[in-house]
């Protein structure tokens, strides 16, 4: 089954020897709680010993996540053991990544046309106009089977 990334850092990085991995794994998998609501807008690119590098999809946010700096900050902090970062670079990324297609139902068919009542058809006829009476009558079918 896949896995994603974040989630495998604890099994490939060794946690004993270096005592800095801990809390960038712990950053990595906590960051769409840290970061909160502007998880669509930003993204973790890179974290160094005490500045993180943030993409934003779009230029108009970086002017107003520069100007949140302090507020980031202080939030990245509180979800870490110790206060670590100290600055926060911004940059340019490519388009947001799409989002995923929502699932949509199949058409529903229908195996047997709506059969029309004897007053329904003589509505039908009574209308002069062929190419309404048609469409008319193909949207009274239409109900019947979506019933």
């Amino acid at each position: 089954m896949p896995q994603q990334l974040k989630n495998l850092l604890q099994s490939l990085l060794p946690t004993a020897q270096d005592d800095t991995t801990p809390w960038k794994i712990a950053l990595l998998q906590n960051w769409p709680s840290i970061i909160g609501p502007l998880c669509s807008r930003v993204q973790l690119e890179k974290i160094y010993d005490d500045t993180l590098v943030l993409g934003v999809f779009d230029s108009c946010w970086l002017q107003e996540l520069y100007l949140l700096t302090p507020v980031i900050i202080d939030s990245i902090n509180a979800n870490l053991d110790s206060p670590r970062i100290k600055n926060l670079r911004f940059k340019k990324i490519g388009k947001k990544p799409p989002l995923q297609k929502r699932y949509t139902a199949p058409p529903i068919k229908f195996s047997a046309p709506a059969i029309l009542t004897a007053r329904e058809r003589a509505a039908l006829a009574a209308i002069k106009d062929e190419e309404l009476r048609v469409a008319m009558e193909a949207f009274l079918r239409r109900c019947y089977q979506e019933k």
